[in-house]
């Protein structure tokens, strides 16, 4: 009998997941659904027993919506480092996050990690915050989906890769339409099966997430350097309470992000402290979000505490986005080689 060959049997014991700690993905993941699907079945018995069944039903709707903010989180770490090794169970996982964040979640990887990463603060940037230009800080936080990137760029940008992908990586162009089919043929079916729960549970979870990842976004990058290249370290603003990256996933180390953007989630805090920490402005260093967000939802400033006034000379307050030539095949970080984009750890 011949022997197996080492590379053979080195891909046998790969395991499922391609970090151990996607564990905790998956649990949000089912805590979504779960939440989901108990308020979808079991609303109208929560209305119809008073006050305590009210009382439940608020619970399970807030759990809802922070759950669906969670999974927006998700959704981006997904698209950057893909959770398992299998690109069969990743296409089928992306299935569920686009289910729950409401457009095709391929759309990320033109939209966020080939403009917003590669071109940060830029015209060609479409999460840039200076597209948001209200007087009144907390309407630029509550709105941030509404302009950033806005209802036609990230379609318009969206056409252009998946086009210049068409010559290169055709199927991740049949992965992005089947993902947009199989939305809309989700979206069709709950609405028919009941218009009041698809609205309320489903199409609000969605509109959730989207509002949650573009706020988070503006606050992590309003008022810092313009840096695209990633050269300094005050590019983006961190976010580091325990609670805040435990339930988001170590979302808000946001500098070591977007500096080593194929770095594992999990490993973000560790890199964070040895590579950004001891450089970065400690304005930069945000211990509560909580108190952040209030302050910021009244005034606007930059990291060094000046005031940013929509349209003045400070910043480029242009809301044309300028296009982006896509070069390269590489869609998820992990796609580069080691030379050029850091692999996850």
């Amino acid at each position: 009998m011949s022997e197996s060959t080492p590379s053979a049997s080195l891909k046998r014991q790969k395991p499922l997941l391609r970090h151990p700690t996607e564990l905790r993905t998956l649990g949000f993941t089912s805590l979504f659904y779960s939440c989901l699907l108990t308020l979808w079945w079991y609303d109208t018995a929560l209305f119809s027993a008073g006050l305590p069944g009210w009382v439940v039903f608020a619970v399970l709707y807030g759990c809802l919506l922070m759950l669906s903010a969670m999974m927006a989180v998700i959704t981006h770490n997904a698209l950057h480092v893909p959770v398992f090794h299998s690109m069969a169970l990743q296409k089928l996982f992306q299935l569920l996050l686009t289910a729950a964040y409401g457009q095709p979640c391929s759309i990320y990887q033109p939209a966020h990690n080939r403009s917003h990463h590669r071109h940060t603060g830029t015209r060609q940037d479409l999460m840039r915050p200076t597209k948001l230009q209200y007087r009144r800080n907390w309407l630029n936080i509550a709105l941030a989906k509404e302009h950033s990137p806005g209802p036609t760029s990230g379609l318009k940008l969206a056409w252009n890769f998946y086009r210049a992908q068409w010559r290169v990586r055709r199927e991740l162009v049949y992965t992005f339409f089947f993902e947009l089919a199989s939305l809309v043929v989700l979206m069709v079916a709950v609405f028919l099966i009941s218009p009041r729960k698809s609205i309320l549970y489903v199409y609000g979870a969605q509109t959730m997430g989207q509002a949650f990842i573009n706020s988070i976004n503006f606050l992590q990058h309003d008022g810092c350097e313009i840096d695209p290249a990633h050269d300094g370290f005050n590019h983006a603003r961190n976010f580091t309470g325990w609670f805040f990256n435990y339930i988001f996933l170590n979302n808000g180390y946001h500098t070591i992000h977007h500096m080593k953007p194929g770095l594992h989630w999990s490993v973000l805090p560790a890199h964070h402290q040895r590579s950004v920490a001891p450089h970065i402005h400690p304005n930069l260093e945000v211990p509560c979000f909580r108190k952040h967000l209030w302050k910021t939802m009244w005034t606007r400033e930059d990291y060094l505490g000046r005031p940013i006034t929509p349209g003045d000379s400070s910043r480029d307050w242009s809301l044309l986005d300028e296009a982006i030539q896509f070069d390269t095949p590489v869609v998820y970080e992990t796609d580069a080689p080691a030379e050029s984009k850091p692999h996850a750890e």
